[in-house]
C-alpha cells in the first residue's frame, strides 16, 4: 500500500532526524532561544578589582518549566540556572539559564545558522566578542578608542533589542 503524502513527509523527517541528530538538536535549542531567550551585551560597573567598565556577552533563557531549563544547561554543559519568584501572587515561578562571555559566544556560534529571530543580535554579540570583546585592560586604563567601540556595539544592541521594534 503507497504511503499518503502526510505518511511520506513524516517518514522522510524520520529518516532526516536519524542521519542528522545533531542539526535537528541545535534547530530546537535555536528555535527554544529565538522565542524564549535574551541576547544582550551588560555594561558593569568598575569595582574594587576593575578600573574599567567591563562589556560582557550575555544569553539567557527564561521558562516556567524547569526541567526544560535544566534541559538546555546539561545539552550545553555550561551554564548557571536561578529560579526566579513570582512578581505577583497569579504568577507561575519561573527558571532561568544563562550563560556570559566566552561560553555564551561559544553557544551562539553553533546556534548562528539556525537562530531566526535572534541572528542579528547574536551576530552582532559574536563580532563585538572578536574585535574587542575580551576584557584585558581591567588593571589599566582602556584605550580611548576600545571604549567608544565598545560603546557603540552596545547602543546598537540596545536599539535591536527595543520594544515593540
Amino acid at each position: 500500500m503507497p504511503y499518503t503524502k502526510k505518511e511520506d513527509k513524516a517518514a522522510q523527517m524520520r529518516r532526516y532526524r536519524k542521519l542528522h541528530p545533531q542539526s535537528v538538536k541545535m534547530a530546537y535549542w535555536a528555535g527554544f532561544i529565538d522565542g524564549e531567550g535574551t541576547i544582550k551585551l551588560i555594561k558593569r560597573r568598575p569595582d574594587s578589582k576593575r578600573i574599567n567598565y567591563s562589556y560582557i556577552p550575555y544569553l539567557a533563557v527564561a521558562n516556567t518549566n524547569k526541567e526544560i531549563i535544566e534541559a538546555l544547561k546539561a545539552y550545553w554543559k555550561t551554564g548557571t540556572i536561578w529560579h526566579k519568584k513570582p512578581f505577583k501572587p497569579n504568577h507561575k515561578p519561573a527558571f532561568a539559564w544563562y550563560a556570559s562571555s566566552a561560553k555564551a559566544i561559544f553557544i551562539l556560534r553553533q546556534l548562528l545558522p539556525y537562530l531566526r529571530v535572534k541572528k542579528s543580535q547574536a551576530e552582532l554579540l559574536i563580532e563585538f566578542y572578536d574585535k574587542c570583546g575580551k576584557n584585558e585592560h581591567f588593571f589599566k586604563e582602556t584605550p580611548s578608542e576600545i571604549v567608544r567601540l565598545r560603546e557603540k556595539y552596545r547602543m546598537k544592541m540596545l536599539s535591536l533589542n527595543k520594544r515593540g521594534v
